[in-house]
């Protein structure tokens, strides 16, 4: 631990937590504590399991830093060379907030955390904690709202931390949110992408996986024709072999169908 430096532990691991401190209390208070004297965490998990992933998350968002998982070597090589997961964080506690205009939105939910909308009132008592965020790094959350009428709906908050300075003051931004009655299809690419990625997830959950909503995820990330520029080789790498992933899982689910 160096005084005013920049303190960062990585901890890589199998998610078995079999080896020196295995109590999931007691690692949570470690964690915890090394947090209050500057001590962030980037947790990476490794293996095909997800049952740990939430465990993991857990664990980073006590230690003011981000879990990670790594299934393939290309995705290792993404969290420890391009760092996403092992830079030192710009931005702490980072939180997103959402208020509704009950006279506009009938019901609002954030796309994976629930299947069941909320009414409009329950959004200013919940918010979507983002934790760390390096420099250039981007994180991608899909609130889907139930619109009553067109027009504005209401507010997303995003409220955070600079992890550079001791101050306890938060910085904030505050963004209209309106319902311009545009269709899906002339979404930006970057929006059709996230919702491919949002909607394969969330048809895998289904047992067995509907072939034809992994039809739409297919499409969706192929219509998205994503910048070229935006995310560079590495980018380019990562949305193709999302696409021959979907594509993989919609041949998978049509058989199992037969």
């Amino acid at each position: 631990w160096v005084q005013g430096g920049v303190n960062r532990l990585v901890w890589c691991t199998d998610g078995d937590f079999n080896v020196g401190v295995t109590s999931e209390a007691e690692l949570a208070q470690w964690v915890t504590a090394e947090a209050a004297r500057g001590v962030t965490l980037a947790v990476i998990g490794f293996g095909r399991g997800r049952q740990v992933d939430a465990r993991l998350e857990s664990l980073a968002a006590l230690g003011r830093g981000r879990g990670a998982y790594a299934n393939t070597p290309g995705e290792a090589e993404a969290q420890m060379v391009a760092a996403s997961a092992v830079a030192t964080p710009a931005l702490r506690d980072v939180r997103v907030e959402l208020a509704c205009d009950p006279t506009r939105v009938a019901g609002w939910r954030l796309v994976g955390a629930g299947d069941l909308f909320l009414p409009p009132e329950a959004a200013a008592a919940a918010s979507w904690e983002v934790g760390a965020l390096r420099a250039g790094e981007a994180r991608v959350g899909l609130f889907e709202l139930v619109p009553r009428d067109g027009g504005r709906a209401g507010e997303i908050g995003v409220r955070w931390d600079r992890a550079a300075e001791n101050s306890a003051e938060r910085t904030g931004r505050r963004i209209t949110v309106r319902d311009a009655g545009a269709t899906f299809a002339e979404a930006s690419p970057g929006l059709k992408f996230s919702a491919a990625v949002a909607g394969l997830g969330l048809a895998l959950r289904d047992r067995p996986p509907v072939a034809e909503k992994l039809r739409d995820v297919v499409r969706w990330a192929e219509s998205a024709a994503l910048t070229r520029s935006a995310g560079g080789a590495r980018g380019d790498a990562m949305q193709d072999e999302f696409v021959a992933l979907a594509r993989e899982a919609q041949a998978l689910a049509e058989a199992e169908a037969k």
